[in-house]
């Protein structure tokens, strides 16, 4: 998920993510959804497919990025590393929005 986002235009003069390390992250996590849709989620998935059609895999991998982010973000060293930004937001600016 990272090696992905780091492609944006925003984002990718900070992250140097080479052809050869995205084309390895995507294998992993295709590995990955396979493994999940296939082995250890199949009931799960052949009930969803019955149930919700096929928009269901969709559904899959945008909780999955949904869940990698949530954790990405919640984890002590990235919280750490964006403590320092509360410093640099103009709250007194923000608060005479909010009233």
């Amino acid at each position: 998920m990272f090696s992905a986002a780091a492609k944006h235009p925003a984002v990718k003069d900070l992250v140097n993510v080479t052809p050869e390390i995205l084309e390895n992250s995507n294998k992993k996590m295709g590995e990955l959804m396979t493994r999940l849709l296939t082995v250890s989620c199949l009931k799960e998935t052949k009930e969803a497919l019955k149930y919700e059609g096929n928009a269901t895999i969709e559904a899959s991998f945008n909780a999955l990025g949904q869940v990698a982010g949530k954790e990405m973000f919640s984890h002590p060293q990235v919280a750490e590393g964006m403590s320092n930004l509360e410093k640099y937001i103009d709250t007194e600016t923000i608060n005479k929005l909010i009233k």
